[in-house]
């Protein structure tokens, strides 16, 4: 039973905004659908096909994480919603959609029992798996092939996970304006993920760019001279990426509020490297331990030393440290945080050189996190506390300032919560913007790396 709660509650929730204009995910579409038994659902063809993408798409992302998609099957549910509009999908199409993918053996399909999983995030909330016949299907598919549809409204603010509408004032107002702000400008600078392929892409899906020494074939005017020099000998293919962002407020405007919406932020930070701003090279920039350090911070304590080091634990101990701190600030309960870790580690399949060290080194989740709860008795009130959404609102408001500096003067900042991206020649100005922006807020020096 306790490994099912565990294994459920590893999963993502169904994200509606997932499209693709991919020609082989249009053509699985359709095929899909030629052959589901849809004559009672009252839709256009073209509707039904917008619906059945944002499922595939949901899914190709939970299985390439090793995880499932959670999503409603309470009619409650799917109201439309005036503010935040964008795209809208009817229970009485998307649940009939998921049904004849579970009836055609491309998923599998647990509508939960609430009583049965009472401690599952979100219990209500039913999941779907990708099936091997699904693998198979989205074989030419991948993650770079998904864009994200915009919602009407930047500023969102979600109770128990759902739209909520709410009034507005002088600050909801200031943030619309500034993530429009933003959007224009994003909107108007090349930001691209780059790759070297042997082969021709798709028509129409990116941009190609054949470099080769002693050839007449002129490089790409959008590629700086530094990048020509850098590809030369290499095909390269370059994918526009979504860069506008919104801000997700978690029920009052004093939780959450973090940025989303970026293509790249789903992305791993080695993936991130190969993003060009304006035909340029990038360079990517964090705060260390920010959350950690900020709980010190919020106590008035300095805290200088890596945070993620326990005394009397091996170097190799410190990632095992790391996520058991992700966990435990974000978490509820200390029992909810320690099968969450465990959960984390065995589970997800990115996280497989954590499960090799915990156990080549013997230890358990339950070790990990009480090791890092002792090693950090001063903050031990804020853990398992729920504390994290508002450890999320104040690196939000860092993370605006450092995005409005950039914005006012013209130049592309990316954020990714706690890093953020520009052209390598914004090196210094950035490194420099966040530490002042982070000391203004929290009256102290957090790490830059």
């Amino acid at each position: 039973m306790e490994k099912s709660k565990q294994w459920l509650d590893n999963s993502i929730l169904f994200d509606a905004r997932k499209a693709s204009e991919y020609w082989a995910l249009n053509r699985l579409s359709e095929n899909l659908l030629d052959n589901m038994d849809l004559k009672d659902i009252d839709f256009k063809r073209s509707r039904k096909k917008v619906m059945l993408k944002a499922i595939l798409l949901n899914l190709k992302v939970a299985q390439d994480q090793g995880k499932l998609v959670a999503y409603s099957r309470n009619k409650n549910d799917y109201r439309h919603h005036k503010r935040y509009g964008f795209l809208h999908f009817k229970y009485k199409l998307m649940i009939p959609l998921i049904d004849a993918l579970e009836k055609d053996g491309y998923i599998r399909n647990w509508k939960i029992n609430p009583g049965m999983y009472r401690l599952i995030a979100d219990p209500k909330m039913a999941r779907m798996q990708a099936t091997d016949k699904f693998r198979q299907a989205m074989r030419e598919i991948s993650l770079e092939r998904i864009t994200l549809h915009q919602y009407d409204d930047p500023v969102l603010l979600k109770i128990n996970g759902k739209l909520v509408n709410y009034e507005d004032n002088d600050i909801t107002n200031l943030m619309r304006e500034q993530l429009r702000a933003y959007a224009l400008l994003v909107g108007h600078t090349p930001v691209k993920l780059y790759s070297f392929k042997d082969e021709e892409p798709a028509e129409g899906l990116v941009e190609y760019f054949p470099l080769s020494i002693g050839t007449s074939t002129a490089p790409s005017p959008s590629l700086s001279s530094t990048i020509t020099k850098a590809f030369l000998g290499h095909r390269v293919i370059c994918k526009t990426l979504e860069c506008r962002l919104y801000r997700v407020f978690n029920k009052s405007f004093d939780q959450g509020g973090r940025f989303y919406g970026g293509e790249y932020q789903q992305m791993g930070k080695k993936t991130r490297s190969r993003i060009l701003i304006n035909g340029h090279l990038t360079v990517e920039l964090d705060f260390s331990a920010m959350h950690l350090r900020m709980l010190y911070h919020v106590k008035g304590m300095e805290c200088r030393e890596d945070p993620y080091s326990i005394p009397g634990k091996p170097q190799e101990f410190r990632k095992l440290a790391k996520l058991a701190s992700l966990i435990a600030i974000n978490a509820k309960s200390p029992l909810g945080a320690t099968m969450a870790l465990n959960s984390e580690i065995k589970t997800d399949k990115k996280n497989q050189d954590l499960k090799n060290t915990m156990e080549r080194i013997g230890t358990s989740a339950k070790e990990i996190m009480g090791a890092f709860r002792g090693a950090h008795p001063a903050i031990r009130k804020y853990l398992h506390s729920g504390y994290g959404v508002k450890l999320q609102n104040k690196d939000s408001m860092i993370a605006a300032d450092i995005l409005m500096h950039f914005t006012v003067k013209g130049i592309v900042c990316l954020c990714v919560h706690d890093s953020f991206i520009v052209e390598k020649k914004h090196e210094d100005e950035l490194k420099q913007t966040m530490k002042e922006v982070y000391k203004n807020h929290m009256g102290f020096d957090c790490p830059i790396k």
